[in-house]
């Protein structure tokens, strides 16, 4: 059947064809919306929600992308509801939390989109009982600065910075005059250091991951700073400890900080560290000691390094016990010092254990005056194993020691402890092995005698 209209025939078949077709593209389009959402700009702002809600007012941020300033200045909570990116402004902070108390923010991602400014993403000051937790912050030049704040905590915060060299970029996470500072769970990536502390009071590190930074903590000036089961790789250097005292160093995991001046932990003029449990493996220096006082280092394993201990200006107050050294190019080098330590496992020591007690019946020693020269030149490292530098460790080995200048172990052990050989009697397996001996020797002796 054809009507006429307007002077074209149109067909009734040929018009419900069609009404298929854009019905199919419209639903297509309604669930590919549907399945990928396209974020659209908020109506209204975040600020002036702050501005008009009350004191211990709880904001849900509804889904959406937000081109604003935001200042917090009394106690509140803001709680991402759904997809929420805040856009930096230029220079200025995304959220500045000012002389205040009790805020929260969490769920919540920061994005910068001018990878040539100085973007921060959370400045906070003058205030204390601060919650900032599950943010992410995206290409920003900064993501927290905390400047005279106790009593907080940062938590499960993912921190990714811009591609370069960390020379043109600024911290992850700062924290100055600040006091009781907790900061767990965040991975932070791609920034000049991790988290830097100065002029701090008893702050905590626990189970974060930093790498592909200059420093991954980067320590001034504090006191009783608490560093546990971080994982620190791929940096310049793991932990850069320096002019801070009364600081706990336990359970991390430091390893791959392998570039040219690659340290896995920096001791630098300190005093009451405390440095256990921890694993330095794959590093340029596993632990580097200089002008420290007063420390206890022991139960660390340091491993697969190309130096496992450096020794500058090593006090004799401090108590070097009970780590395993092993797999390393050069186990320990020092100044004209030397160093002084005790019941260490080191796998280059040559010794004997006659009367089984464990220790070597010798003192371990290091002398290497190739070591030595590393320490002044960095570039004496890429000499290492060739004929002359061999030639010159075997010379050593046969001269006697200057004991003021060794890396000396009194009392080395023999194994690892991992490895040790324990001696038990057990009755029941003594009999079945016995009887199963006894019983093959008669049957030996019945079949051939």
């Amino acid at each position: 059947m054809t009507i006429l209209g307007k002077g074209f025939p149109f067909c009734l078949g040929g018009g419900r064809l069609f009404f298929s077709k854009i019905s199919f593209i419209l639903t297509s389009l309604l669930l590919l919306f549907t399945t990928f959402p396209i974020p659209i700009e908020a109506e209204e702002g975040i600020q002036q929600q702050i501005n008009n809600a009350e004191s211990g007012t709880t904001i849900f941020i509804e889904s959406g992308i937000y081109n604003e300033k935001i200042i917090i200045s009394k106690p509140l909570t803001l709680i991402g509801n759904g997809d929420v990116i805040l856009i930096s402004q230029g220079d200025f902070p995304v959220i500045t939390i000012d002389n205040t108390q009790d805020v929260q923010i969490n769920h919540i991602n920061m994005k910068s989109t001018n990878l040539k400014g100085n973007s921060l993403g959370i400045k906070i000051s003058n205030s204390k009982r601060i919650l900032i937790k599950d943010v992410t912050f995206n290409l920003l030049d900064k993501g927290i600065d905390l400047f005279k704040v106790q009593d907080s905590k940062i938590d499960q915060v993912i921190l990714l910075g811009r591609e370069g060299h960390f020379s043109s970029k600024s911290n992850g996470i700062t924290l100055d005059y600040t006091k009781e500072i907790l900061i767990e769970n965040t991975n932070i990536e791609s920034v000049q250091d991790g988290i830097y502390v100065k002029n701090d009071v008893n702050s905590k590190m626990i189970n974060n991951e930093i790498s592909h930074s200059r420093y991954g903590i980067h320590l001034m000036y504090s006191n009783g700073t608490q560093i546990f089961k971080n994982h620190l790789h791929n940096n310049v250097t793991g932990v850069m400890h320096m002019l801070t005292s009364n600081t706990a160093i336990i359970g991390n995991i430091i390893e791959h900080q392998n570039q040219y001046n690659g340290f896995g932990v920096v001791l630098f003029e300190g005093e009451q560290i405390h440095l256990s449990k921890n694993k330095l493996l794959s590093n340029q220096v596993g632990i580097s000691f200089q002008s420290i006082e007063n420390s206890t280092i022991t139960k660390n394993t340091v491993a697969s390094n190309q130096t496992g201990f450096q020794f500058i200006k090593y006090a004799s107050s401090n108590q070097l016990s009970r780590n395993e050294v092993y797999g390393n190019i050069v186990s320990s080098v020092s100044d004209k010092n030397g160093a002084i330590v005790n019941e260490n496992y080191w796998d280059d020591y040559d010794g004997v254990d006659l009367d089984l007690d464990g220790h070597g019946d010798s003192p371990y020693q290091s002398n290497d005056s190739y070591a030595k020269l590393m320490i002044k030149q960095k570039e004496y490292q890429f000499f290492f194993e060739s004929p002359s530098v061999a030639t010159l460790s075997k010379i050593e080995r046969k001269l006697p020691f200057e004991n003021n200048s060794v890396v000396r172990d009194d009392q080395p052990f023999v194994q690892r402890s991992n490895n040790q050989i324990y001696l038990n009697f057990n009755v029941i397996p003594f009999i079945i092995g016995s009887t199963g001996l006894v019983g093959g020797w008669l049957l030996w002796r019945k079949m051939y005698c």
